[in-house]
């Protein structure tokens, strides 16, 4: 089941991620209603480096990623991100937590913030609601709140993903008001294919 996406890092100008993520903290397993007999822990360990024209500088972060899942099908995750942007280096640390409702309804709230905060949001926080369809449907709506140093930006999410065979395809629109300054709609569309054991996938996103 998805979890709530990371909060924004690249600046206010910038949108916010949508909600919804096509890879959970747990795994990127299509959607399965039935909650699991067993809990578990997994860590993950990302890094991304960026390269802009126009004369910026180049952009790297690294982040360390904890999730657990419990066998009643909650799910706990929390992460440290180092980022380096602009030649200004930050740190961030965010929690979020994932509970069913019920079989159809889904419960997800996140929060983060960054003790230095130079490019990064000095804090945000989300909460979404999930509901599951017959036929591989699932729907989403959230918001989220976004503050940093000069801006604050509040985000309503709106997505759709379907799932079939071992393919997922998705919609997200998220509509953005930065204060002060006005609004924008971001478009994000995605398509994975899921393949092996253990578990993995490839995909392509268009925004």
């Amino acid at each position: 089941t998805p979890v709530i996406a990371r909060a924004n890092d690249s600046g206010a100008a910038v949108s916010p991620p949508p909600l919804p993520s096509p890879t959970p903290a747990s795994s990127a397993a299509p959607r399965n209603d039935e909650p699991s007999n067993e809990g578990r822990t997994e860590v993950r360990v990302n890094a991304a480096y960026e390269s802009l024209t126009n004369g910026f500088g180049d952009w790297k972060s690294a982040s360390l990623d904890l999730s657990h899942k419990f066998a009643a099908g909650n799910t706990v995750y929390a992460s440290y991100t180092e980022t380096e942007r602009f030649r200004l280096r930050d740190q961030q640390f965010s929690a979020g937590y994932y509970q069913p409702l019920s079989r159809r309804w889904l419960l997800l709230v996140e929060a983060a913030f960054s003790p230095t905060h130079r490019v990064l949001p000095k804090w945000s926080a989300a909460a979404q609601l999930e509901r599951s369809f017959a036929g591989g449907w699932n729907v989403q709506g959230g918001y989220r709140r976004t503050v940093f140093n000069d801006a604050r930006v509040n985000a309503g999410v709106a997505g759709v993903e379907k799932y079939w065979g071992n393919y997922r395809a998705a919609y997200t629109l998220t509509v953005n008001h930065l204060e002060n300054a006005g609004t924008s709609a971001a478009h994000r569309f995605q398509f994975n294919r899921y393949y092996g054991e253990p578990l993995s996938s490839f995909g392509v996103t268009a925004g």
